[in-house]
This record gives C-alpha cells, structure tokens and sequence, in this order.
C-alpha cells in the first residue's frame, strides 16, 4: 500500500455557539495546520499517489474564510452543526477524497484507487482532532516494479552483512 501525507496551513475564522459559556461563543479565528494523509494500492498513470498540489487545492477552499458562513453552502445537513476542529477533519477528507475522483478532462493529478486515511486538524499548540477512515487491508499484488531478481545481491538477503 503506498502512502503520501500533505501539510497546508490554513487560516479561518467561526465561533462554536456552545450551550455552555465559553472565549469559544466569540468570534475568533485560528491558523490551523491540517495533515491529510492518503493511501492507494495503485499508483496513478503519472505514478504518484495524487498530487499534492490536488490535495492542497482541496484543502485551501477553507482558507481565510469564516466557517460559519461557508460551511452551510456546502449542503443543508452541515448547517445543522457546529464548525468544529473535529468536523473539519471529516469535510476536507470528504473533499480530498471528492477531488481525487474528479471528472475534469486531462486532470491526472487525482487518483481514482487512492483514499484518505486520515485527517488531523491542529488549531493551535497542543489542541488537535483527527478523523480516521475505516480502511479494508487488501492482499498486495505481485509487483511487476521490484522484484527478487532484479533487486541488488545484497537486498536480498541471503547472509549477514558485519
């Protein structure tokens, strides 16, 4: 299974609406680094897992936008909810996941094999939620890439190297 993980920075701003008092109910803002981590059992025809540069686009809708006012554009059942750190991890996976898969022509940056795995979402030192996709384990193919032939003699085991 290949594996590839994205850092972006992001700045937003939200306030939770809590039933509870809390600095939180006030309009405040964050810069948030978000880690996207992604799996693929295939690389794509450009031999990449995905391009970074898709996830980072993705992920940089958010940017600099007050997530209590964009995150109910996206669909009706997240203007039921509160724009969380924990929540945010789930929409950009979503979205990465959603980019990975786009229909536009000639766009090969994306990965139709590829999943997210894992998002995790720090909005300041120390205070970090993540969300974890359940993935299936798969048997690994026979790699027509490397194989016991055609690694070197000394990769191949066979005796101790001192």
């Amino acid at each position: 299974m290949f594996q590839v993980t994205k850092t972006v920075h992001i700045a937003c701003a939200h306030n939770l609406n809590l039933p509870y008092e809390s600095k939180c109910n006030n309009d405040h803002g964050h810069n948030f680094k978000v880690t996207v981590t992604i799996i693929a059992p295939h690389l794509n025809e450009c031999d990449m897992v995905v391009d970074f540069s898709l996830v980072k686009q993705a992920v940089m809708m958010l940017d600099h936008a007050d997530l209590n006012v964009l995150l109910p554009t996206f669909n009706e059942e997240l203007a039921k909810h509160r724009p969380t750190s924990e929540l945010l991890c789930k929409i950009i996976g979503d979205a990465v996941n959603a980019a990975m898969r786009s229909d536009e022509e000639k766009d090969t940056r994306g990965n139709p094999n590829a999943l997210v795995s894992r998002v995790v979402v720090q909005e300041s030192e120390g205070n970090e939620a993540s969300f974890s996709w359940p993935i299936q384990i798969q048997q690994p193919e026979k790699s027509n890439i490397v194989t016991p032939d055609s690694m070197h003699p000394a990769l191949r085991g066979g005796g101790r190297r001192n």
